[in-house]
Order: structure tokens, then C-alpha cells, then sequence
């Protein structure tokens, strides 16, 4: 037990796992920014139409 090993009680073992989740969804909410929408779904639109011409020809 990692944490068990790294703190006296388990309270701060939780709450270290909880706070590294936090960090992590701050992180990905910032990248996810990053995505235009707009462009995603043309793309996605697009390469979904070429798929499915190439399985229908």
C-alpha cells in the first residue's frame, strides 16, 4: 500500500489521489479548449463520407 506507506494517515493518501484528479480534468478542460468545434465536425463529416464512398464502391 503506496500510500499507506507515504503518509501516517489515509485521509492525506485520498486527498492526494483526489487533488491528482483534479490537476488532471484542469488540464484536459485547457486542452479541450483548444479544439475548434467547427473544424472537428467538418473533418469528422468529411472523412466519415469518404469511408463509407470507399465500403460502397
Amino acid at each position: 500500500m503506496w500510500g499507506g506507506n507515504l503518509f501516517s494517515q489515509t485521509i492525506w493518501a485520498f486527498s492526494l489521489v483526489f487533488a491528482c484528479q483534479a490537476i488532471g480534468m484542469v488540464l484536459a478542460v485547457g486542452i479541450l479548449n483548444q479544439v475548434d468545434v467547427k473544424e472537428f465536425r467538418t473533418n469528422a463529416a468529411k472523412a466519415i463520407a469518404q469511408v463509407l464512398q470507399t465500403e460502397f464502391d
